[in-house]
């Protein structure tokens, strides 16, 4: 006969729980003195490159001869917007 599943309920246990302080860490206040500069802590130039990459691939399967070649910083004002629709 098996065993019920049991509910466990309470507070976990205290190594299961990270302890962060909020707000930036001393390498974001170190690195990131604008917002270009804290916008390439999180997209390096390999993540650029691969949406970079990809985007013209799917633009020239989709567009044929219609499609123009994304240039990085489009592919970066377009991110920026894509975040700043998410924040607000």
């Amino acid at each position: 006969m098996t065993q019920p599943i049991q509910q466990v309920t309470g507070r976990r246990a205290a190594q299961n729980v990270m302890h962060v302080n909020p707000g930036s860490t001393q390498f974001a206040t170190r690195n990131a003195d604008s917002p270009k500069l804290a916008f390439q802590l999180f997209m390096r130039d390999p993540v650029l490159n691969e949406i970079e990459q990809w985007t013209h691939i799917e633009g020239k399967n989709v567009y044929a001869d219609n499609w123009k070649k994304v240039v990085r910083e489009e592919l970066i004002c377009n991110l920026g917007i894509l975040i700043l629709i998410g924040v607000y």
